[in-house]
């Protein structure tokens, strides 16, 4: 398991249970892969504002490559794209 940084969009989010987020991202590395936020709706997760659809993002999450599903770790927003027409 590695750790790994890339610059992505945020394509699609879902809720997952009572307080995480899976997300579909578009990364400039790994091309589309999926992310899972664990404690997502916790005051104090480092992704909460970052995963929101359309948001250019940096994030952080912990790779397994025999896994479809990875988890995050942390999301910084780097720009908002939310007026899209």
């Amino acid at each position: 398991m590695g750790v790994l940084s890339t610059h992505a969009y945020l394509l699609r989010a879902i809720g997952f249970g009572d307080t995480s987020r899976i997300a579909v991202l578009l990364g400039e590395g790994p091309g589309k892969f999926r992310v899972i936020a664990k404690g997502y709706r916790m005051p104090k997760n480092g992704c909460a504002r970052a995963l929101e659809l359309f948001r250019e993002i940096e994030i952080v999450y912990y790779h397994r490559p025999n896994r479809d599903l990875q988890i995050a770790s942390r999301a910084d927003v780097v720009a908002y794209h939310d007026g899209l027409d």
